[in-house]
């Protein structure tokens, strides 16, 4: 029996079709009353609508598809200027709440803590394409983490507080895969109680637009991956790792922590060699709150460091300083890149930071730079850090260069906390602009 041309072309579209996606809706109430109920069910392209406060923990090791991702979404709601978001609270399997195998997974719109200290990890990455948006995690021993996930990682709009303990902070992420990039943007990190707020391991990473408040130890620790302390171990294929660094605000605060650096890259240990690569610091602004303070120390292998239009200011203290050279760690790795290069010592470059008048350990490399007691923001007490129209900082940046992964001038401006949109600040474009992550206040 034949079939006309046109009846054969629809049964093989239709049949190339992807299955449609299924809602599902979980919470007290619902049919299902838990995510871990639905999660074995999960294909490409689902949703599981969480309507409700949940105890629960996850397995998810379906993968859904670049276009099509599995979503597990907090359905939210805003009071009194807040977001809401619906409470997962975390029990314990293996160690874990959410355990992420599968690729192409996207948490949205929860709220993530744990009252049991079994829990070491409150989201742990295996996989490719994870994406974390709207989300606060709160009160864990530690909030995300990947050993060696499988691919890219992003993290936007979400709120890490008071988690850590030990050396365990709110993030602690590692690549497996080169040239897998960690994005973090737009998020806000307080109060955390262990541990550093970013701990990375990833080959490139991009900390755009966040607010970064009180750390324990240091706010960012992106160092080199596990396995290189020889030129020839596995790790050797992720070199050299790059990280871009733009428009964040990062208040060293009063934690109980020792006054440790606000920024840690590099090398990690005496097995190490360091990340190699480029670090890019650009547009941000460094508050030393703790006396004899870091802003940037870099230990190991790397091969530049570039300083463009950022701000050092000291708060009541004295005895910062902008960059410290750290310890450069005696493996094969580091002859070896002495040889390639001819030196052990990162290029410093940069121009128009602008610089307490008391900080110390400036690079003189660095072009351009400007010094005074005030800055002239509108109201420091407050944490209003734009500058006025007759600061120092205002028109007063230089051109910054393209990064290692991206553009180095800032296109949005941090906040300090989540905005109910979930859109990203744009910032005031001008012919010249401010030194620092905030436009100057418009006369």
């Amino acid at each position: 029996m034949s079939f006309p041309r046109y009846v054969l072309a629809a049964v093989c579209i239709g049949a190339a079709l992807p299955a449609a996606a299924a809602t599902w809706r979980v919470g007290p109430g619902e049919k299902h009353a838990k995510v871990s109920t639905v999660a074995g069910s999960l294909e490409p392209g689902d949703i599981v609508e969480l309507t409700g406060d949940i105890e629960d923990s996850l397995d998810l090791a379906a993968s859904g598809g670049f276009n099509r991702p599995i979503t597990i979404r907090g359905l939210t709601r805003v009071e009194k200027g807040r977001i809401i978001r619906p409470r997962i609270t975390l029990t314990e399997k293996d160690r874990t709440g959410i355990m992420v195998r599968g690729d192409h997974i996207r948490l949205e719109g929860l709220d993530i803590t744990t009252a049991d200290e079994n829990v070491y990890y409150a989201v742990r990455i295996e996989g490719a394409g994870f994406r974390m948006r709207n989300c606060r995690v709160h009160h864990c021993r530690e909030g995300v983490n990947s050993w060696a996930a499988r691919g890219d990682t992003t993290i936007e709009f979400c709120e890490f507080d008071s988690n850590g303990a030990g050396a365990r902070g709110s993030l602690y992420l590692a690549a497996g895969a080169p040239g897998a990039k960690l994005t973090i943007q737009h998020c806000i990190f307080r109060g955390d109680m262990g541990g550093h707020f970013v701990k990375s391991r990833y080959p490139r990473n991009v900390i755009r637009y966040n607010w970064f408040e009180n750390q324990f130890y240091s706010a960012l620790k992106i160092i080199n991956e596990y396995g290189m302390g020889s030129p020839t171990a596995a790790g050797g294929a992720m070199r050299p790792m790059h990280s871009d660094i733009v428009g964040n605000v990062f208040i060293q605060g009063w934690g109980p922590g020792a006054p440790y650096d606000i920024l840690q890259l590099g090398g990690e240990e005496a097995s190490s060699a360091g990340t190699e690569g480029d670090f890019n610091v650009a547009h941000n602004l460094f508050l030393f709150t703790r006396g004899d303070s870091v802003g940037v120390r870099v230990h190991g292998n790397v091969d530049n460091v570039r300083f463009y239009n950022n701000v050092f200011l000291e708060y009541g203290v004295s005895g910062g300083r902008v960059y410290e050279r750290g310890a450069v760690f005696e493996s094969p790795a580091t002859e070896a890149f002495k040889r390639r290069r001819g030196t052990g010592e990162p290029n410093i470059a940069g121009a128009n930071n602008w610089v307490s008048s008391k900080t110390v350990g400036i690079p003189p490399e660095l072009t351009g730079t400007l010094s005074g007691l005030n800055p002239l923001f509108v109201d420091l007490i407050n944490f209003d850090f734009r500058p006025t129209a007759d600061s120092p900082l205002a028109a007063a940046a230089a051109p910054a260069p393209t990064g290692a992964v991206m553009e180095l001038a800032p296109v949005f401006e941090p906040r300090r906390g989540i905005p109910l949109d979930l859109e990203p600040a744009p910032r005031r474009a001008m012919d010249t602009p401010a030194i620092g992550p905030f436009e100057a206040a418009a006369e």
